[in-house]
């Protein structure tokens, strides 16, 4: 138990987030994604499933049934952090 590694689940969740929207602000795949899509390019189908429900959470995605796309504030200001 002592010998297993410490893994800061609230990082790991914040990069799974990361992930999910960069997909998702992708410029040369701009679409809805499914969340099967979405769990095969992050490794692990219940990452995605989590990282969806947070962002839906904060507002920043949109759902229907199995497809996820965002929010037009969230591609605001995904649009205003690249202008930087």
């Amino acid at each position: 138990m002592q010998d297993q590694p410490i893994v800061d689940v609230g990082l790991a969740d914040d990069d799974a987030d990361r992930v999910v929207l960069a997909l998702l602000f992708d410029p040369v795949a701009v679409r809805p994604w499914s969340l099967g899509e979405l769990a095969l390019e992050l490794g692990n189908e219940l990452r995605a499933i989590d990282a969806v429900v947070r962002l839906h959470a904060a507002g920043l995605v949109h759902r229907c049934h199995e497809f996820v796309w965002p929010t037009r504030s969230a591609l605001r200001v995904h649009t205003l952090a690249d202008a930087a």
